[in-house]
């Protein structure tokens, strides 16, 4: 369920990529065909056609997924006459800061300084670019915090 309008973050599958680390895989490949091609409002049958292109899927299947995703907060509904019109309610960044907010907001206080050093190391080994932005953040924030 969504809490205060953001994603509450229910599963955490480190080994999945994308936002499938946060998503079942049916959930994240629905959400990602909606944040790709950004239909303003959709029915359940929409998105099936669109599924059905790379898989066999059932209707069911997709109604189900798609409700989940409505009652987790990542899509609004409206009803029109017997059809349910759905759109997305978060987009793909809003999603992506909410969960790594929870992620790191849920580790322990013990482990805040293993945790910005894995992370300094991690942004250095990609490229000194991203560790000179990190570096700018940094200082921004300084100047919030000081001012």
């Amino acid at each position: 369920m969504e809490k205060n309008g953001i994603f509450q973050l229910k599963i955490l599958r480190p080994t999945e990529k994308g936002v499938k680390k946060a998503l079942y895989d049916l959930e994240a490949d629905i959400m990602e065909l909606l944040w790709s091609s950004k239909p303003p409002e959709f029915t359940v049958r929409d998105v099936l056609s669109q599924l059905k292109k790379n898989r066999r899927i059932a209707y069911t299947t997709v109604m189900t997924t798609i409700d989940r995703l409505w009652r987790n907060g990542l899509l609004d509904r409206d009803k029109e006459g017997k059809t349910y019109l759905y759109s997305v309610k978060i987009s793909k960044n809003k999603f992506l800061r909410s969960v790594t907010a929870q992620i790191i907001s849920s580790i322990p206080a013990g482990f805040n300084e293993s945790l910005f050093s894995h992370f300094v190391q991690i942004i250095s080994q990609s490229d000194i670019e991203r560790l000179d932005r990190l570096e700018k953040l940094l200082d921004t924030r300084r100047q919030q915090i000081s001012s």
